[in-house]
């Protein structure tokens, strides 16, 4: 019975030796909205930094196009499809080595495309492969907010999005690879398909020489996620798909969230649960902080915090407050 099940967490917690994940103890997402030039990156990273952040996860893909230099998709439509004169990630790597926090690439696995489908570039994914979206009689279909979806039961775009996972590990210094949207859209897929999906992603990035952390955001509550999406992520973390899972624990009810991590940490069994604080929800820096806090005392290896543009928009003294009020398990 749910009811029990929390009941047992803080008896559960209070036992077990809980895994670390010292890198990743205060991340900040940092999504690709956020930055357009060479300038806005070193900005971001200096600031993350200044506040106490120890990991940014830089944003690199969205729907179908992308950040940085790859052999198999186009750049983003925000630089017309074309090299901007300047690497985001690499810009992004260099400034976090020069800071010394760590640097994850942050993508949006399954979304091909968002928007008007005249307007992408021929060679772009859904107009060059679009047998593998989810589609109906006239094509692909829209689905939640605009977004074309890759099939999740398709297996040559599975192993598409594996081979470019591989791609970008390999070719890019990154300390880690944080996939988001890894997951079926509006009931279009199974959860079958998304496990091998991860499954395959993980082959793939293993093959890389050297080590890269391989994280997934997630529903907070893993009931909700297997019945709603297809992620059935507890047992991705069984049979060791991912190293890091970030339940998106995104709200303003306190209780709520504590609740949730407690039950997440529980899920994960071995692998350590960073905490997704949604700042955007929050009214004051001080609910922030206090998330951030609970989130540790709930057995959390860390928090990530949603976004950096909601912390920025607050200064650089709320900044702070909030990444310090995680303190430190190590």
């Amino acid at each position: 019975m749910r009811w029990l099940q929390f009941a047992l967490l803080p008896l559960a917690a209070g036992c077990a030796v809980m895994p670390e994940a010292p890198g990743l103890e205060r991340c900040v997402w940092v999504s690709r909205f956020e930055y357009s030039s060479q300038q806005d990156i070193e900005r971001i990273v200096r600031e993350s930094a200044a506040a106490g952040v120890t990991a940014v996860m830089f944003q690199v893909r969205g729907n179908g196009t992308v950040y940085y230099h790859s052999g198999h998709e186009l750049w983003s439509e925000k630089y017309g499809f074309r090299a901007p004169g300047f690497d985001p990630l690499a810009v992004a790597i260099e400034s976090a080595r020069r800071h010394g926090v760590e640097l994850h690439a942050w993508i949006n696995v399954v979304p091909g495309w968002r928007g008007d489908i005249t307007k992408a570039d021929p060679g772009q994914l859904v107009r060059s492969r679009p047998a593998w979206f989810v589609s109906d009689a006239n094509g692909p279909i829209p689905l939640e907010s605009g977004y074309y979806w890759l099939d999740v039961d398709n297996p040559s775009a599975r192993a598409y999005l594996a081979e470019l996972c591989r791609e970008l590990a390999q070719n890019y210094s990154i300390d880690g690879l944080h996939l988001d949207h890894i997951r079926c859209a509006s009931g279009h897929g199974s959860v079958d398909g998304v496990t091998e999906l991860v499954h395959q992603i993980q082959r793939a990035v293993r093959t890389v020489a050297r080590p890269v952390e391989l994280s997934a955001a997630v529903f907070a509550d893993p009931v909700q996620a297997k019945q709603k999406v297809g992620q059935d992520w507890p047992t991705w973390a069984e049979r060791g798909y991912v190293d890091v899972l970030f339940p998106m624990n995104y709200t303003e009810d306190d209780r709520l969230f504590r609740d949730r991590v407690r039950l997440a940490v529980a899920s994960a069994g071995d692998v350590p649960v960073i905490a997704g604080v949604g700042v955007y929800k929050h009214l004051s820096a001080r609910q922030s902080a206090y998330q951030c806090r609970t989130a540790i005392d709930a057995g959390a290896a860390g928090v990530c915090l949603f976004s950096y543009g909601a912390l920025r928009d607050r200064g650089p003294a709320s900044f702070r407050r909030v990444v310090e009020a995680v303190g430190s398990r190590y």
